[in-house]
């Protein structure tokens, strides 16, 4: 998927759910104005809907093949991140290179979502929203230009405090 285009950068698979197959985790990932990104097509049943190659917005690190030439001598993972927003920071620093990022739906893979979180802590979901948030906003201040990030604000602000109150 990278080989034969040099501005590919990256390549990433469909993901399936693990435990509800034919039910998509992902293919590919997609992002918005308010720094948030999900999987393309999560949760919908796989009717061929996401079989062609093709250019996506984002990757998802679950599974993907990395040009090397795009990390230019950085980590991975930005550590700052720890868990959760460090594929989407990937992602931007895939396309700030220059480079594309493909979705190829031949590489398939069964994904058990989540797994890292189990054992970790009695409250998953206030562990993720907490991580996913303050990762969110790092991202946020690192990429987005300031002119995108005062418009957005009223938003960006709502979308948090939305969190802390579900």
């Amino acid at each position: 998927a990278i080989e034969p285009d040099p501005r590919v950068g990256a390549a990433v698979a469909k993901i399936y759910r693990a435990a509800d197959y034919p039910r998509l985790d992902c293919a590919g990932a997609e992002f918005n104005n308010l720094g948030y990104n999900w999987g393309r097509g999560a949760n919908q049943l796989d009717r061929g809907q996401y079989d062609t190659p093709e250019e996506v917005p984002a990757l998802t690190a679950c599974a993907l093949v990395l040009r090397r030439a795009v990390l230019n001598d950085q980590p991975l993972f930005d550590p700052q991140l720890f868990m959760y927003y460090e594929e989407f920071d990937l992602s931007l620093r895939v396309r700030g290179a220059g480079y594309t990022i493909r979705y190829a739906p031949r590489a398939i893979v069964h994904h058990k979502g989540s797994q890292s979180v189990r054992g970790v802590t009695n409250r998953p979901i206030l562990f993720q929203q907490f991580l996913g948030n303050r990762n969110r906003v790092k991202l946020l201040a690192k990429y987005y230009p300031l002119p995108t990030l005062l418009r957005n604000l009223p938003l960006i602000a709502l979308s948090l405090a939305y969190w802390d109150f579900v």
